[in-house]
């Protein structure tokens, strides 16, 4: 399973990340962003956004499957998608 967020529907309640902070987390821009379960952080050293949009799927571990569905079912900008 893979995840990605559309950050221009995203509307920055961080619902995802209370849900899942393994793989969620929002920006200072106030927008979610997906991270690797074995990244430190989602944005690099310049603070631009490691995974973003469709070309940052990030490969979701079985033990996160449930809450990443969580979080994709709960989130009011309907902006995290799994595939």
């Amino acid at each position: 399973m893979e995840v990605w967020i559309d950050q221009g529907s995203c509307v920055g309640t961080g619902s995802c990340e209370n849900i899942c902070d393994s793989l969620f987390v929002l920006g200072d821009d106030g927008l979610a962003y997906v991270k690797a379960p074995d990244d430190e952080s989602a944005f690099g050293k310049d603070g631009v956004p490691i995974h973003q949009g469709t070309a940052g799927r990030v490969e979701v571990p079985t033990e996160l499957e449930a809450a990443a569905k969580k979080a994709v079912k709960e989130c009011p900008g309907e902006c995290i998608f799994f595939e």
